[in-house]
């Protein structure tokens, strides 16, 4: 499991941002030597599953959630049922569940942004991205850095107005930001931000890969009171 960040949800995006497609939408030519990738929404049927996974013991040193059957659907209850601006979706290795993917908008996620912009300016519309990979048998095989490239593509389709995806990884987990590396993303600053765990010190190092040939966007700003404008 490579732990990265990002809130939950699906629903709440505007329709300009990105158009919200319906099944299992597979990622164009990007198949691993196990198989083929792809992902779909998360839904509730997937919460006993995902409870499962979240105490898988990699699992839980990155992520260190709450991994009861209750506080799993009390956490993403209202990603399935549509009520987050960003997305939980369920990642498909040949149509065998093996992971979950995470992506929205920094800047529909005020506390995000706050935590972003005390070590690097955040462009409009920048996504975030975290996801893992359940199986411990599949970690270690290059699918993770596969999984970050196959998603950073679709979401220069996905989100038309992201100029850019920003991860931020705490500095203790090597193989996550060694994925990252992998997967193409470059690392443009490091800094003090709370970790998921808190046996991890607070430094993490940020990642970004900008949308090909895109110009630069405006940055987003933080009100003094954590909000966005």
């Amino acid at each position: 499991m490579f732990r990265i960040t990002i809130c939950p949800g699906w629903a709440g995006v505007r329709p300009s941002r990105r158009t919200i497609p319906s099944g299992i939408y597979a990622v164009t030519v990007e198949r691993i030597s196990d198989g083929f990738l792809s992902w779909r929404p998360l839904i509730a049927g997937d919460l006993p599953m995902l409870a499962d996974w979240l105490r898988e013991p990699q699992v839980a040193r990155w992520w260190n959630q709450e991994s009861t059957l209750e506080a799993v659907e009390r956490d993403f209850g209202a990603s399935t049922r549509g009520e987050e601006p960003g997305e939980d979706l369920l990642v498909l290795l040949d149509g065998r569940p093996i992971g979950l993917l995470q992506r929205s908008v920094i800047c529909d996620y005020p506390e995000d942004l706050t935590k972003f912009s005390a070590v690097i300016e955040v462009p409009a519309g920048a996504v975030e991205l975290d996801y893992l990979i359940a199986d411990p048998a599949l970690r270690g095989r290059g699918l993770g850095s596969r999984m970050i490239a196959a998603v950073v593509e679709d979401t220069w389709n996905s989100y038309s107005d992201a100029p850019a995806a920003l991860v931020a990884v705490v500095a203790a987990n090597v193989a996550s930001w060694r994925a990252l590396e992998k997967a193409g993303l470059k690392r443009v600053a490091e800094g003090p931000m709370p970790p998921d765990n808190p046996i991890d010190d607070a430094l993490h190092y940020i990642y970004r890969v900008d949308r090909p040939d895109d110009s630069l966007r405006e940055a987003c700003t933080v009100r003094s009171e954590g909000g966005q404008q």
